[in-house]
């Protein structure tokens, strides 16, 4: 059986590698693994990818910043945000190019501010990323 794991809210890359090798104790090998490089500092949380097949492509944090009003009564307040914990990897599986997208999006803890927040950052992927994939 072939597969690729995404995993959010893991810890850092010797975390993963033990969680990798706890799991190849149990006769399931991820010969390729990679975590993204977080600038959470409140959580240090990570998102990681546990991979049968090479990767091909990865990309350990995802640039760029977007714009969001952090209250809807006072629009003037603004702020803005990016992806703290996510990363972008590429393969190939059955002659087909894949591109996989692990993101950790803002906790729902924190009301509206943190909905605005996580549609911010849904919007900038939307945006800017998608549209890359159908080149």
């Amino acid at each position: 059986m072939q597969y690729v794991l995404a995993l959010t809210e893991v810890g850092d890359r010797p975390d993963v590698e033990e969680l990798n090798a706890e799991i190849r104790a149990l006769g399931v090998t991820c010969d390729h693994a990679v975590v993204c490089d977080c600038t959470d500092n409140t959580t240090q949380q990570h998102v990681a990818v546990l991979s049968k097949f090479p990767l091909t492509e990865i990309v350990r944090a995802i640039p760029g910043r977007e714009y969001y009003d952090k209250e809807l009564d006072e629009p003037e307040e603004e702020d803005d945000t990016g992806i703290s914990k996510g990363l972008r990897v590429a393969f190939q599986a059955r002659g087909q190019q894949f591109v996989l997208y692990v993101l950790h999006f803002a906790s729902e803890v924190g009301g509206h501010e943190k909905d605005a927040q996580r549609l911010a950052q849904a919007s900038f992927v939307r945006r800017h990323y998608l549209p890359t994939l159908n080149a």
